[in-house]
């Protein structure tokens, strides 16, 4: 398999899928998929190209989206992770955070992981064992070892029972580091983490097409990535999700666990 070739294929089709953006109006471009969650008619436009194009190169590969597949079941064997557009209320408002993410996985193993904000340009990509890089740049997690000094990102969960338990963490987690973020985009707050931006981000009952790329990125960056009991990510299923730099992962860790969630 030459992955290689796929990931430059993968890199020209997402960039590709920023024209979808560039040339959208503003009318009518979302419906409500439920409280507080939209599904906007860009995404459903972006994921067909995404899925058509990602399969043209690699017909052997199966197709999992956020739009697709409520319940992904994965199994053994290469899969494309498509999330067409993670950031779309910030889409409809018009507020330029929100990114297109795919990632070719192996036996539950990421290979290719790629993040594009269509808006900036900005453009993470990361193959394994190869680096990661923004644009042409190779980055790296950033090197502060102190929660303290750090910049945490964070996201609420969509299920609002369990908000209040994350409050309660936030407000600790506002005393115990130097500030918070909440983009709106799990997938570029994870990138961020990749190089050095934040220094660690976490949220509660996320899908697998939000981190796939996010993990490859981080990993191949430095940095590190798990659950919140510690466990390497399955990619079988939803997770609560930490992300640091690997210095402070130890010290974020005690303090999520810390709160009853």
């Amino acid at each position: 398999m030459d992955y290689n070739d796929l990931n430059k294929k993968a890199i020209d089709i997402i960039q590709q899928s920023g024209e979808f953006v560039e040339r959208r109006n503003n009318k009518n471009i979302f419906e409500e998929k439920g409280k507080d969650n939209f599904l906007s008619y860009l995404d459903l436009e972006i994921q067909e190209y995404l899925a058509k194009s990602l399969k043209n190169i690699f017909p052997l590969a199966n197709i999992v989206s956020e739009e697709y597949d409520a319940n992904p079941d994965i199994d053994d064997g290469h899969y494309w992770i498509i999330d067409p557009i993670d950031g779309t209320t910030n889409l409809i408002h018009n507020y330029p955070h929100y990114c297109t993410s795919i990632t070719l996985i192996n036996n539950y193993e990421p290979i290719i992981g790629i993040t594009y904000n269509p808006i900036t340009k900005d453009l993470f990509r990361a193959q394994k064992g190869k680096g990661a890089f923004l644009n042409d740049k190779r980055i790296n997690v950033s090197k502060n070892d102190i929660l303290q000094k750090s910049i945490l990102g964070f996201g609420f969960p969509y299920d609002k029972t369990k908000i209040l338990p994350i409050v309660d963490l936030l407000k600790k987690a506002i005393f115990k580091s130097q500030d918070l973020r909440r983009t709106g985009s799990a997938a570029l707050d994870l990138a961020y983490v990749a190089c050095g931006r934040i220094d660690g981000f976490f949220e509660l009952d996320l899908e697998i097409w939000d981190f796939a790329a996010g993990s490859l990125l981080i990993s191949e960056a430095g940095g590190n990535i798990s659950d919140w009991k510690n466990l390497r990510l399955n990619f079988k299923d939803k997770s609560n999700i930490i992300a640091t730099n690997n210095l402070i992962h130890k010290e974020l860790l005690e303090l999520i666990n810390s709160t009853n969630i």
